[in-house]
């Protein structure tokens, strides 16, 4: 499609003194059918040329061709931090921010808990109804987990059934609510009558010098504390877990 001409005040700023309206020739910047912006340029005197319209037609072809590798490269990294079946942030995702939100903390002596959550009886739910029923159970608890939360709180899928909560700025009788009120959710939901329940290890920021390595060394040792108590249950890091 060749370039359009218009008249008019643009967006390339002040005209020169005694120019009152430039030449536009704006280009759409196509892949096929598909326009992924619009290529404007102006000048204030002179006619445009033959070639000046198959140049600007050309450099059109390029600015999208460098749109969509860009939006695809965006796509591409967003996939790459995300879990596909729950939509939650990942491993990588959840340990890239968080290391980042802690070592702000640490400056600053803000708050913050760490919960590391396995969904019980998971592998009985997949050996008996099929990875279908058990997709089915992740996909639920992650939104469950979503739902519990704060918006500025971050959630993941960091394993096959083990998910993990940072509950930024939140203090442990704060944690402890979120933590019951999850048991309590995952509790009332009858998923194929399995009796599905959670065991959640907690572990709450100490301050400068602390670092995400450690907060779950010490959250998974609490986990493993309730899964020995019979599961279904929540715990602090206490010191004898070390």
């Amino acid at each position: 499609m060749p370039p359009a001409l218009a008249d008019g005040r643009g967006a390339l700023g002040a005209l020169p003194e005694g120019v009152e309206s430039p030449i536009r020739l704006q280009q759409a910047c196509r892949i096929g059918e598909q326009i992924n912006g619009e290529l404007i340029v102006e000048r204030s005197h002179g006619a445009w040329l033959d070639e000046d319209s198959d140049l600007l037609c050309r450099l059109a072809d390029h600015v999208a061709i460098a749109i969509e590798q860009s939006a695809q490269h965006l796509e591409l990294e967003r996939l790459s931090l995300t879990d596909s079946l729950t939509g939650l942030a990942n491993r990588r995702a959840f340990e890239g921010e968080i290391g980042r939100r802690i070592a702000s903390l640490g400056r600053s002596g803000g708050q913050g808990v760490l919960m590391v959550i396995d969904l019980d009886n998971f592998k009985t739910l997949n050996d008996s109804f099929g990875h279908a029923a058990g997709d089915r159970a992740l996909a639920m608890l992650g939104t469950m987990l979503t739902t519990a939360t704060r918006g500025h709180d971050v959630v993941a899928r960091i394993g096959g059934d083990e998910f993990a909560i940072w509950l930024d700025g939140c203090t442990q009788s704060g944690a402890e609510r979120v933590a019951m009120t999850l048991r309590q959710n995952i509790a009332a939901q009858a998923v194929i009558d399995m009796g599905l329940s959670l065991s959640i290890g907690m572990a709450a920021l100490r301050g400068p010098g602390d670092d995400l390595t450690a907060l779950f060394k010490r959250a998974d040792a609490a986990l493993y504390r309730v899964k020995r108590a019979g599961r279904d249950g929540a715990q602090w890091f206490e010191q004898e877990d070390a």
